[in-house]
């Protein structure tokens, strides 16, 4: 039996392609996943009145700092903004979603056109953190 003969089961060859059309998409999507710069930028000048906003380039991915506290990541440009029970309580109708594989959940913002939200939401997480890290240095 020769090699031509082999890949002409017509089931074994969907099954081989298959296979390889999805390794294929996958690497292309792991080649396109990081976040891009110039989003990260216009995500820091929507929330720009919280406070100092820095971004730290982590991983291929972005870590968000206000006015020095680590309370945000960009990963796939989409925004992920750590989980406090004042920001859920704040903006019950934001979905939660982790922001990679294994993570916590953290409060994925859809919208980051809404600069009143993304502000809103920066300031009551940011406070909350600070007090949450006071406490426990106290």
């Amino acid at each position: 039996m020769n090699r031509m003969t082999e890949l002409a089961e017509p089931e074994e060859l969907r099954e081989r392609l298959g296979t390889l059309a999805k390794t294929v998409a996958d690497r292309c999507r792991r080649m396109d996943m990081s976040s891009h710069q110039d989003f990260v930028d216009y995500v820091a000048e929507q929330m720009w009145e919280a406070g100092d906003i820095r971004s730290r380039k982590m991983f291929g991915e972005y870590g968000l700092y206000c006015d020095g506290v680590f309370f945000a990541v960009i990963c796939e440009d989409q925004l992920f903004v750590k989980a406090t029970p004042a920001g859920e309580a704040a903006f019950p109708h934001l979905p939660k979603a982790p922001p990679h594989e294994g993570a916590k959940d953290y409060i994925l913002v859809e919208d980051v056109d809404d600069r009143d939200t993304v502000t809103a939401l920066t300031r009551v997480t940011c406070l909350a953190l600070r007090s949450r890290a006071r406490k426990g240095r106290g």
